[in-house]
């Protein structure tokens, strides 16, 4: 078997691009750090690592061509999605994995047997990989969340899934809920589905009341956490998070290599058309990422009609031959189009987002994290996930609006009207430059850089200590 490059320090994930690119960002910096990195993730995550320039391996199916429908659990995902069902979405990728998952498990246990890496962070979608490494082959584990993870006693809800605050401390019965149900149907399948692969199942090693202990932060435990979001985010949840996680600010990949020729983001072609057509006169960008619950031709219409209606310029994450054939608003939309709208099929956020006007998006963790930096006003229209959660930091903080309805039930006056508030608003154009002032200041790479060189250095030197454990400082016994 070959040798694989990156002993060191591996970096672990799995969804769509937007949960790619932090990571990414994160194993760049470690590689930039003099460290041996190699990042593991879903099969079409290649290019994006090639564009970083990090090593990469596949251990997980291709999740476009999932997201797409282009398979055969994916327009089951979908529909899950326009409901705005996240655990049911997590059931249909999970039903996936127990299909197409088992030839990337048995090819990341072989990488394991070849060479075992210092260090293995993971996501938490990838969890029982994770297990599997620490069970079977000793490898210490640190985890990494771009978002604030759940623990108790804070005052919101368990960030995720959109749930409402309960009155009286009561947002700690949510907790115990979601590990439950996180239990039930994602981890205790995967870890059987690695068994089927592997003949090991690393989740029943772990145990369930271990796993939610760990995973609702409850042990006082020097193992740390990495949490990639800024540190304002914090104050929207507890004063005093538990010491073990370490929010260290948002992991973001840098305008040097968004901007590179050739690569996922479009390069120096799409810079081009940028220059040219923002040079024309303030724009509004508006972009959903990998994220669909209408048809394409839906969501283009809803984006061109709700610029048409605040009557801006716009840039559009889409093709203009995706704007609806048929119906009383074709023409209308068409002609708007030809003068107003930019259509691109990816775009630097980084670089752009400083540049428009107003940003809206549907909330992804990497989007967020961007748009929030940029000083411009955000408007979050979200889908599932942690996309409500998004939300919700957009309203608190002032910075533009987050939709507490999902995307598939926004009319396109809502939207539009929405845009008009944001880019008329000083109080919320003044929240938003502030925002973006601190956050653009925290050196969220950096500093996840110097948490995982601190474990490294325990590890190295005592073994026993919690840095070179399996989960947040539990000991697993292979």
């Amino acid at each position: 078997m070959a040798h694989f490059v990156g002993g060191d320090v591996w970096v672990c994930g799995m969804g769509s691009r937007g949960d790619a690119q932090p990571l990414l960002a994160l194993a760049a910096g470690l590689r930039d750090a003099g460290h041996q990195t190699l990042y593991l993730g879903n099969d079409d995550h290649a290019a994006l690592a090639s564009a970083v320039g990090v090593p990469f391996q596949a251990i997980m199916w291709d999740f476009t061509a999932f997201l797409d429908g282009r398979t055969e659990s994916g327009p089951a995902y979908r529909d899950r999605m326009a409901q705005g069902d996240t655990l049911g979405a997590v059931r249909e990728q999970r039903r996936h994995n127990a299909r197409f998952w088992g030839p990337h498990v048995k090819r990341f246990d072989d990488m394991l047997k070849d060479q075992k890496p210092d260090l293995l962070i993971y996501s938490l979608g990838v969890t029982a990989l994770a297990c599997l490494a620490s069970t079977k082959y000793g490898v210490p584990l640190l985890p990494a969340y771009v978002q604030m993870p759940p623990y108790r006693n804070c005052r919101s809800p368990p960030p995720g899934l959109g749930l409402p605050t309960l009155p009286c401390g009561l947002n700690g019965v949510w907790f115990s809920l979601i590990s439950s149900a996180l239990w039930g149907t994602v981890l205790k399948h995967d870890g059987r589905t690695v068994q089927k692969a592997v003949g090991v199942d690393p989740m029943a090693s772990v145990g369930k009341s271990n796993w939610e202990a760990d995973f609702t932060i409850r042990r006082k435990v020097a193992h740390p956490c990495l949490v990639g979001t800024s540190p304002l985010i914090r104050e929207l949840y507890h004063s005093e998070p538990p010491p073990q996680l370490r929010i260290t600010g948002s992991w973001m990949l840098s305008e040097y290599i968004q901007l590179g020729g050739g690569n996922p983001f479009g390069g120096v072609e799409v810079k081009r058309r940028l220059d040219s057509f923002l040079g024309d006169g303030d724009a509004i960008y508006v972009g959903w990422g990998s994220m669909t619950c209408l048809s394409t031709e839906q969501m283009t219409g809803l984006a061109v009609a709700a610029l048409q209606h605040a009557g801006k310029r716009g840039i559009v994450l889409g093709d203009r031959s995706d704007l609806p054939s048929k119906g009383p608003t074709w023409g209308n939309l068409a002609k708007y189009s030809e003068k107003n709208i930019l259509f691109l099929k990816s775009a630097p956020h980084a670089w752009l987002f400083p540049r428009c006007e107003a940003i809206v998006h549907h909330g992804g963790a990497g989007t967020t994290a961007a748009s929030l930096r940029s000083g411009r006003p955000t408007i979050i229209t979200p889908f599932v996930g942690d996309q409500p959660t998004h939300s919700l930091w957009v309203n608190r903080l002032g910075v533009g609006i987050g939709f507490s309805k999902k995307l598939a039930t926004i009319r396109p006056e809502e939207l539009g009207d929405a845009i008009l508030k944001v880019t008329s608003d000083e109080k919320v154009q003044s929240c938003a430059r502030k925002v973006g002032e601190i956050t653009s200041k925290e050196n969220g790479v950096e500093n996840a850089v110097k948490v995982v060189e601190e474990q490294l250095e325990l590890i190295r030197h005592d073994r026993s200590h919690p840095a070179a454990s399996g989960m947040h400082g539990v000991v697993l016994q292979p």
